[in-house]
């Protein structure tokens, strides 16, 4: 499978692929690597990808859930993952790693979600336009001389990327304490889903439409 082909599929598809033994979870997260080295450079998207993950994960260890072996991003900010950075967009807490995970990422786990990096986002989410000087400026993929949005602009404009070049990039998640994933949306003008509440905050999956 080329990135083309990678593209024109939206998380189901991915998964029924994996299901159907059509391509193995490791293909996947190489094209979504390969998908955000394509794009992230003009953009200042995406902080970090895992790639000891990407390149070494154990395909038997990811649970049989419905999205098995689909490749995401998760936001600076909000879900935590054990053992990797959460620096939130801050200078302040720069190298800070995660020392359990939310609720949120077990669930996305026990799916068969694998999370392949983090997503840039202002400092603590606070404002509603994506930069920060611990992480720089988010670009708007159809604009670069334009913000992306916030606070989710970093998974906002990676998923704006792919439909800029008809595509669909990558699956996102962010988190809409104060409506930042419907202002990063409306700014590079994709959309997102509502899917779940967690106390007062509500934990939004970035997807093309």
């Amino acid at each position: 499978m080329n990135l083309e082909e990678y593209s024109s599929y939206d998380a189901v598809g991915l998964a029924d692929l994996v299901r159907r033994g059509e391509i193995r979870p490791a293909e996947l997260w190489a094209l979504a690597a390969q998908a955000v080295e394509t794009v992230n450079p003009k953009l200042n998207a995406v902080l970090e990808l895992f790639s000891d993950r990407i390149e070494g994960l154990d395909e038997a260890s990811i649970p049989e859930g419905p999205f098995r072996g689909v490749p995401f991003l998760m936001k600076d900010v909000g879900a935590a993952e054990a053992g990797r950075k959460q620096e939130c967009g801050s200078r302040m807490l720069a190298g800070i790693v995660a020392e359990e995970d939310w609720e949120l990422m077990r669930r996305f786990r026990a799916a068969g979600l694998v999370n392949i990096g983090r997503t840039a986002c202002p400092e603590f989410g606070l404002t509603f336009t994506t930069e920060s000087v611990h992480s720089g400026i988010t670009c708007n993929p159809w604009d670069t001389g334009r913000i992306a949005g916030g606070s989710s602009g970093g998974a906002g404009a990676m998923v704006a990327a792919g439909l800029e070049r008809e595509r669909k990039f990558l699956r996102m998640c962010g988190r809409d304490s104060c409506a930042s994933t419907a202002a990063s949306p409306s700014e590079v003008g994709s959309a997102s889903l509502e899917a779940s509440h967690m106390d007062d905050t509500a934990s939004t999956i970035s997807e093309v439409p």
